[in-house]
């Protein structure tokens, strides 16, 4: 199978020698690729948004993922995260809800952080670079009594571009590759989105 990819790689060259053709590692298979802080909005029955950052990547550490500071958080981040849905199915199963939908998600790269989650301003996290697309499909069980959510993406890349932090070239996976997306989530106390979660990726191989 396929290796879902990061790579790190020393800068030999310039950019324009390098950044065309970068050289590549790999996150083995089961391996832990990044995890993720956010919150989901709701504008209609059949539309949903989700946001936040990458408040981990493997491979990176916390120079690279975070603005130098004490804070690590959404305002911080230099990678953040947009997805767009449709919604295709609800059921509603004893004590629960199964929503079933299918969408794109892009995660950006941010020269200069500023990630909104408290306003909140959901464009702030989709006006950077763009490192990674990728296309998914997603099944929410909901337990409405508490609104606790529980929610297993499964993406698949579409695009991918390499980026310069530092002296090094790094670039988020390829084309073709897959991994797992899971999260829990739960209310916004203050009721401006429809929630809050965190989550985690974990490779799958890619296509053959």
């Amino acid at each position: 199978m396929k290796r879902i990819s990061i790579f790190v790689a020393a800068v030999l060259f310039s950019l324009a020698a390098y950044g065309q053709d970068p050289r590549s590692g790999s996150w083995p298979e089961d391996a832990v690729m990044f995890e993720v802080i956010g919150q989901v909005k709701n504008p209609s029955p059949t539309t949903s948004t989700q946001y936040g950052y990458l408040s981990y990547i493997n491979g990176l550490g916390t120079d690279q993922t975070f603005a130098p500071g004490a804070v690590q958080n959404e305002t911080t981040a230099f990678f953040t995260f947009y997805n767009e849905a449709r919604t295709l199915r609800v059921v509603n199963h004893g004590s629960l809800r199964i929503v079933i939908r299918e969408g794109t998600s892009t995660i950006y790269y941010h020269d200069v952080p500023h990630g909104d989650l408290t306003t909140p301003n959901p464009d702030s996290f989709r006006d950077g670079f763009a490192v990674m697309t990728s296309t998914w499909r997603h099944q929410v069980i909901l337990e409405p009594s508490s609104t606790h959510f529980f929610v297993t993406f499964s993406h698949t890349i579409t695009s991918s571009n390499a980026i310069m932090i530092g002296a090094d070239i790094v670039r988020l996976g390829k084309p073709g590759d897959q991994y797992l997306f899971s999260l829990v989530g739960g209310p916004d106390p203050a009721a401006l989105v429809d929630g809050k979660f965190a989550g985690t990726a974990v490779a799958v191989g890619g296509r053959k």
